[in-house]
């Protein structure tokens, strides 16, 4: 890991010191296939460093590399929508990150942008959510020829067992799920990156005390009572705030129960979550929900403090 971390800094150095080098980075690999999200990453560090002017210079970059690579295989306004969505949330929330030096105010924004992207796709192509569905499930059959499992393949074509406004939603949120961790993940990879170069140990404590919006947790419970009552914008926002609130627990986990200890402590919490997540995401959810509330951190410093 320290290999690795030296090795990414002196690549974050090298590029934020050549802007020309920088944007053919943020081209190519726009252009390679699963590698989008390093030039998201190359972006974020500019805007992070140097700010939202030369920050766009690599977004205009990017969107125009792989709007020329998406117009060979898809329709101009499928191609602009891939595009923009690929590289303009983590931008602006790099923008935001860099203008108030706030994880609490950046990671509010990125998930405002992603519930906006929801709202557009209910707004402006609701047929996109039911073509979708029936994407997955022509996937599924796919896999039933081929002699795989067939219960879920059943599940979805029962339409007593199943309701597919539901599903479909729950798809779509899952997908917005998606876009949201891909631009935090090219953001944290920046930002660690920064911290290493600039501000040593900074990224550490910025997120170990990072803390949810209060304010979320209205939208939280009212997308809970709205999908409970199969609202299918409520179903599709759902997800997103779930997972706001999950980084929010984790944070608050490890701040609490592994101070001062290493990555390997970190693993261990994520275990859970991935081993019973129907059990685990929502105590993690609550966590976080709580923490933006009532901000336990504060009130433990302060037992700690009066010992």
């Amino acid at each position: 890991m320290a290999r690795l971390g030296e090795f990414l800094g002196k690549q974050g150095r090298f590029l934020l010191e050549n802007d020309q080098l920088a944007l053919l980075y943020i081209a190519v690999l726009a252009l390679i296939p699963f590698a989008a999200w390093l030039s998201a990453a190359i972006i974020a560090l500019i805007t992070l460093r140097k700010g939202w002017a030369e920050g766009f210079k690599g977004l205009v970059v990017a969107i125009m590399a792989l709007l020329v690579l998406s117009l060979m295989s898809t329709s101009f306004s499928a191609a602009v929508i891939t595009a923009v969505i690929t590289f303009l949330p983590c931008y602006l929330t790099a923008g935001i990150l860099h203008s108030t030096t706030s994880w609490k105010t950046a990671g509010f924004f990125i998930v405002l942008q992603t519930l906006l992207i929801i709202v557009l796709v209910h707004w402006l192509v609701p047929e996109f959510i039911n073509n979708q569905y029936l994407y997955v499930q022509a996937i599924l059959k796919e896999l039933e020829r081929e002699g795989s499992d067939t219960s879920v393949t059943s599940l979805l074509s029962n339409n007593e067992a199943v309701n597919k406004v539901v599903i479909a939603n729950y798809l779509l949120g899952v997908q917005a799920v998606s876009v949201l961790l891909s631009a935090l993940a090219s953001l944290l990879l920046a930002r660690s990156v920064q911290s290493r170069l600039f501000y040593p140990g900074a990224f550490k404590q910025e997120m170990v005390s990072f803390r949810a919006y209060g304010l979320g947790v209205i939208l939280l419970c009212a997308a809970i009572m709205g999908a409970h009552k199969h609202i299918p914008l409520a179903i599709s926002c759902l997800p997103v705030l779930a997972i706001y609130y999950v980084f929010a627990g984790l944070s608050l986990s490890f701040n609490v129960l592994a101070k001062g200890k290493g990555i390997g402590t970190l693993l261990l919490l994520l275990v859970p979550l991935i081993l019973l997540p129907f059990v685990i995401l929502p105590v993690y959810v609550i966590f976080g929900a709580l923490d933006s509330l009532f901000n336990f951190r504060l009130h433990l410093s302060s037992n700690t403090g009066g010992k």
